[in-house]
């Protein structure tokens, strides 16, 4: 019962600072710019979000089955092409990424405090969320295999899986993730469809490309915590280091499910 109230209580003060981010962003309509987007960012934004939905498609009709080191291998390259095609054509249509995306805006650490406490603030609106979510589905609760992978690499302690997967989803995965989904996706749908719109389609897409009913409204919501903090800050340096850091305590708990210690 008790730990039930400090839940509420904390989901509370959750809703209350998310909400008063939300509040300052709708009334100087954020601080993500988009006046530098155009008609070719638009054809090149539907591009990637019709292949955003294929995947999702193709992913949903097939079989489940088990991640192998390979298949982390070619979507680290698939998504290393689809950054450094955005890259490409930004450079071309006279983009600067680096202003475009705020990476100096918001310098270190203050970025990195302002990630930590904004991941603090989203953490109970998440977890309850994931609770709530596995309670409803109970059995029919999966987690998603890239989790079963890190799980059985650290009960047979393969240390070689583990640093793999642990660098990949803390070092690699944040940038590249935040560069397309937050960056440009972003970037160029609040251009077309206003602020709402481009943080309901970017969540939603976010979440479904992860392939698995049991976290999709977690990584749903995570996405909108993670466009508000970009949206405030205007800098993709704090989405980032909060999309680190929330893999990063997710792959050190799952270790310590695996070996019962607190590494």
């Amino acid at each position: 019962m008790a730990l039930a109230l400090i839940g509420v209580i904390l989901i509370v003060i959750s809703l209350c600072v998310y909400g008063k981010l939300i509040r300052g962003i709708a009334k100087d309509g954020g601080k993500v710019v988009t006046a530098n987007f155009g008609t070719p960012d638009l054809i090149a934004g539907g591009l990637l979000g019709a292949w955003f939905v294929s995947a999702i498609i193709r992913g949903a009709q097939a079989p489940p089955k088990a991640v192998k080191e390979e298949d982390i291998v070619s979507g680290v390259l698939v998504f290393l092409m689809v950054v450094t095609a955005i890259c490409s054509f930004m450079y071309f249509r006279g983009i600067d990424v680096i202003a475009q995306f705020g990476i100096r805006r918001v310098g270190f650490p203050k970025f990195a405090g302002m990630a930590i406490l904004l991941l603090l603030a989203a953490y109970p609106l998440i977890g309850g969320v994931g609770a709530l979510t596995q309670t409803l589905l109970r059995e029919d609760a999966r987690p998603q295999e890239l989790v079963k992978y890190f799980l059985d690499a650290s009960a047979r302690s393969n240390y070689t899986a583990i640093i793999s997967t642990m660098v990949m989803a803390v070092c690699f995965a944040p940038i590249v993730e935040e560069f397309i989904f937050r960056g440009y996706f972003h970037g160029v749908l609040k251009r077309y469809t206003g602020i709402i719109g481009a943080t309901l389609i970017n969540a939603g897409l976010f979440a479904a490309i992860h392939l698995n009913e049991s976290s999709l409204p977690s990584l749903f919501l995570l996405a909108v915590c993670f466009t508000i903090a970009y949206e405030f800050t205007g800098s993709l340096l704090v989405n980032i280091c909060m999309h680190s850091l929330f893999n990063l305590t997710n792959l050190l708990l799952l270790l310590y499910a695996a070996h019962h210690i607190l590494l």
